[in-house]
């Protein structure tokens, strides 16, 4: 078993600008004692959050050996689309979406990259606002360029994460894999490790839950990237995805029986969740057929894998943008049946992507359909960040099928605001719970979906249910 970092020793009010490095934590093993006939007196937390309103105090739960506060384990499956839950290798997340409710789909933000949506998830923010913009951009004040595998705080000062809202409302925290996380630590962090498979990383979060009443997480993020890997891989098509599928639905099987051998089943909240979807990509245009070798020269970055987000050097001429873009438009005029794409200079990018209002943007946005990436004829490019290029991709129109994320949660306050309807078995006589779907919605909602079941204040965001998903009707 892997071991988890604590990155701060929490105390009310604490900035992240504090946290830093500790000690180890070693891992202990639980063990279910015999649970005691009688319950203690239940005392309340109290929830005082720094520059936040308070909260009203919210009771504690006792499950028979410890008391546990309001907790809510946030799961990612990295490209998980929903298709994936027709594949019938999915029955721990299906009587998981039976029991608390569920989404037919969830549409995550342009571009329908991991680190975008990621931060959105965690901040509620499309990503021109909060900055992570692609995995892989450049910007022009700090005049660096952003990969994945970056961990400076300063791409990500533009948004506060809700684990350092947890902080300022007494609230412990932990990350586990989470991308971004490293570079803006919550109380515990697990940093990213491929080789981890999905029962390993289950287990990370059980070390979290037996931990001491003091020092228990009270929000856990976990990323799952195996789904993704699997489709970059074999694509989302292939016959071999399902043995993917089939262990994450394993690990969440294993999470779902270990919270009731805990007795705390129906205390957690859980909410499953994915980045984007994914899709065959199999299609290149290959953009130094289309440029110019004028233009190809005035490029200085190309950004934004599989889109083609291009950004003149400095020393280029003043009319370089203008150029390359009338390129493009051009070519596509011309060769309507070889450019499949849309291309726009920034300030142009469509309203329904959220997607110009932010120097990290290139000035130039070029939006490929969905099963084709941009490439060039030099070997050498590596701007999808992978080792070899993928037969399946994402990144596209987050509205297309393809891109779909999903979304399904439980616990005892999305029963509280959900009230089951129930519908009679052909008997008549047992009455069953009926599913509860909730409307697509964008994965800016999730944010404050999350702060209201921890019990605090977020901060300003760019959702508009205020945590109140809809039923679909």
């Amino acid at each position: 078993m892997g071991r988890i970092i604590p990155t701060m020793k929490t105390n009310k009010h604490v900035c992240s600008a504090t946290m830093k490095t500790a000690t180890i934590l070693t891992p202990r093993t639980f063990m279910m004692n015999r649970l005691s006939d009688l319950r203690p007196t239940t005392p309340v937390l109290p929830c005082f959050g720094h520059g936040h309103h308070e909260r009203p105090a919210e009771k504690l739960y006792y499950n028979g050996t410890d008391y546990f506060a309001s907790t809510v384990i946030l799961v990612s499956l990295d490209g998980f689309k929903p298709d994936y839950l027709k594949l019938g290798v999915t029955p721990h997340m299906d009587q998981l979406a039976s029991e608390g409710i569920q989404a037919d789909h969830m549409y995550s933000s342009f571009p329908s990259l991991t680190f975008p949506n990621h931060w959105t998830l965690v901040t509620g923010l499309y990503p021109e606002t909060h900055g992570i913009v692609a995995n892989d951009f450049y910007d022009p004040l700090l005049a660096k360029t952003f990969h994945h595998s970056v961990d400076d705080a300063a791409w990500y000062n533009a948004a506060e994460p809700i684990w350092t809202t947890c902080n300022e409302y007494n609230r412990l925290s932990a990350a586990i894999m989470w991308p971004g996380a490293d570079a803006v630590p919550p109380t515990y962090l697990y940093p990213f490790n491929k080789s981890k498979s999905p029962d390993e990383l289950t287990d990370l979060t059980f070390q979290l839950l037996d931990m001491t009443f003091q020092d228990r997480p009270h929000f856990i993020s976990v990323h799952y990237p195996h789904a993704d890997m699997a489709g970059h891989r074999l694509g989302p098509n292939d016959s071999g995805i399902k043995s993917a599928v089939q262990s994450l639905d394993q690990a969440i099987g294993q999470l779902m029986d270990g919270l009731k051998e805990r007795n705390i089943h129906d205390h957690v909240h859980v909410v499953v969740v994915s980045d984007h979807g994914m899709a065959k990509t199999d299609k290149y245009i290959y953009y130094d057929d289309i440029l110019s070798p004028s233009s190809l020269s005035y490029v200085q970055h190309r950004e934004g894998w599989p889109l083609l987000d291009l950004r003149p050097h400095k020393d280029a001429p003043a009319n370089a943008t203008q150029q390359i873009y009338d390129e493009l438009v051009s070519y596509s005029n011309q060769h309507p049946e070889k450019a499949h794409y849309q291309v726009y200079l920034k300030q142009d990018v469509p309203d329904q992507y959220h997607y110009n209002n932010n120097d990290r943007i290139a000035p130039i946005v070029t939006i490929p359909d969905v099963g084709y990436a941009f490439l060039n004829h030099n070997k050498s490019d590596t701007t999808s960040g992978l080792s070899h290029q993928p037969v399946g991709m994402h990144g596209y129109d987050p509205t297309h099928h393809d891109m779909l994320a999903i979304f399904m949660a439980k616990g005892p306050k999305i029963d509280r605001w959900f009230t089951p309807e129930f519908v009679n078995t052909i008997s008549d006589t047992t009455p069953i719970p009926k599913k509860r779907q909730v409307a697509p919605f964008p994965n800016t909602e999730v944010y404050e979906f999350l702060t209201e079941l921890i019990n605090i204040n977020g901060n300003p965001n760019n959702g508009t249910l205020k945590g109140k998903l809809l039923l679909k009707e």
